[in-house]
């Protein structure tokens, strides 16, 4: 926008003037100075108000209106509506199954524990049956050993018995 020119200043005052219409004519000088910098800046203002409502005006929704990309203003707030109930539902499911497996993971610790308590009582029971099998082995060898010994005594009587009978028989 052209700045608008500046209006002349009056004509100074004639020396048969009083001083308070010299004044006078200052302030409407000046008075006359403002409105017209307001005017144009008015004008300035005004002219940018129409474009920005004719950017609006053509945003508004109607049966052909259609923004830059060519998709009605319509079907674009449709999409959205679409894509946030879409993230609503995901959201809700993704809350269903991280409760899920939380619940299933609460479940594999339970299990884990359990596991681990069955196997601690079984590892004890196999020490306990190994160390009862070691002490019955070593009874079942002492026992093997005195009969070997029993064995060997009766077979040395026996041998003896035989050798005092052949003597005797003699």
């Amino acid at each position: 926008p052209a700045p608008t020119p500046v209006p002349a200043a009056a004509p100074a005052p004639t020396p048969s003037a009083t001083s308070v219409s010299g004044d006078h004519i200052n302030l409407l000088v000046d008075e006359r100075h403002y409105k017209g910098q307001i005017s144009s800046k008015l004008d300035i203002v005004l002219s940018k108000v129409d474009q920005l409502s004719d950017k609006v005006g053509g945003l508004k929704e109607t049966p052909d209106s259609y923004t830059s990309s060519g998709v009605s203003a319509k079907a674009l707030f449709q999409t959205i509506q679409r894509v946030l109930s879409e993230n609503d539902r995901m959201s809700a499911i993704l809350e269903d199954k991280t409760s899920l497996a939380d619940k299933l993971r609460e479940q594999l610790r339970d299990l884990y524990e359990r596991n681990q308590k069955i196997t601690d009582e079984n590892n004890k029971h196999v020490e306990e049956r190994n160390k009862l099998y070691k002490d019955r082995t070593n009874d079942y060898k002492k026992q093997m050993d005195e009969l070997v010994e029993q064995k060997e005594n009766l077979q040395i009587q026996i041998s003896d018995a035989s050798a005092s009978l052949g003597a005797s028989n003699r």
